[in-house]
């Protein structure tokens, strides 16, 4: 509808206000927003970014700038002007939800992104399918290839964990970790996550 960069201008917002508070400040995390990939090519957009970060007071690096799209990037000189500027100015960069279906990898993989994050639904099946496992494997030595940190989407049980990280996953996002939380019971999950003798990737 038009609306993508305005909304999230509102999310961007709205998520460094909550890094930037009292439930999260102190605890050295980093924040992820996605980007949709029009929106990632706007100059205005990436202005909007940075305004809201200084005002936030957080460091770029806290920072990863995901680009969510599996369309293909038709601009790949425009994209990496834009990475560049993020770079430049300390954000990280991710690729998101790369499955088979992502078009065109390989030019993403020799732009400046800090890492690449694995489709969830193939995560999920890594023990269940040769084939799928194999996609991962791929496509994990690919990223190292290119100094990215590779994040396994979907991680849900030790199982799926603890393959993904024989495959060389280097940090998980999932269920197993947490579910989604109001940002008050952030610290609440944190103080027991770190107090748990639980695997880490």
């Amino acid at each position: 509808a038009g609306l993508a960069a305005e909304l999230t201008s509102l999310v961007s917002a709205r998520a460094f206000a909550d890094l930037a508070g009292p439930f999260l400040a102190g605890r050295g995390l980093r924040m992820s927003v996605n980007f949709p990939l029009d929106v990632l090519l706007q100059p205005a957009a990436l202005d909007r970014l940075e305004e809201q970060r200084i005002a936030a007071g957080i460091a770029a690096d806290h920072i990863v700038i995901e680009l969510t799209e599996s369309r293909p990037v038709d601009n790949i000189p425009m994209l990496l002007c834009s990475l560049e500027r993020l770079r430049g100015l300390g954000y990280g960069a991710a690729i998101d939800d790369v499955g088979p279906a992502v078009p065109r990898l390989a030019p993403l993989l020799e732009l400046p992104f800090t890492s690449l994050k694995l489709d969830k639904d193939l995560v999920q099946q890594v023990n269940d399918s040769v084939e799928i496992a194999t996609f991962l494997a791929d496509t994990i030595v690919q990223a190292k290839a290119h100094g990215l940190t590779v994040v396994a989407e979907g991680v849900e049980t030790e199982a799926i964990w603890d393959r993904m990280r024989d495959l060389g996953a280097d940090e998980i996002q999932g269920f197993l970790a947490a579910r989604p939380l109001p940002v008050a019971a952030v610290p609440i999950w944190w103080d027991a996550w770190m107090g748990q003798a639980a695997p880490r990737a």
